[in-house]
């Protein structure tokens, strides 16, 4: 994700990159999601929370993880583990997040089955 340095939205707001997991986690093809706004994927009732933890990001000059919820391609919510790197240019200035969301989605019904066999 990246952008111009016109403000902290800019420099977060848009894919710009992706590894072949995203493209086939997004059942998309790269150019389909190259350029597209990020929020895409993040529920209308949750991009607040997301939204300040990419500003968050830009404020701090260490990785922040957070735990989410991210669109699956067919309109369900997924469980997601979000972490995001600032990565500055030569010159210091906020140049891009690094945005890496791990689906936790097996590990939460693995979780649930394991709380179910103990019960």
């Amino acid at each position: 994700m990246d952008g111009p340095d016109s403000g902290p939205a800019a420099v977060w707001d848009r894919v710009r990159a992706l590894n072949r997991a995203a493209e086939q986690a997004l059942k998309e093809t790269p150019d389909s999601l190259r350029s597209r706004p990020i929020l895409d994927w993040i529920p209308a009732g949750l991009r607040p929370e997301f939204e300040k933890q990419a500003r968050i990001t830009l404020r701090r000059y260490h990785p922040r993880k957070y735990e989410g919820t991210m669109m699956a391609p067919d309109g369900s919510d997924r469980p997601c583990a979000f972490e995001f790197c600032e990565l500055r240019g030569i010159d210091g200035a906020a140049r891009l997040i690094q945005l890496i969301a791990h689906d936790l989605t097996a590990q939460r019904e693995a979780e649930k089955r394991a709380e179910n066999y103990l019960k």
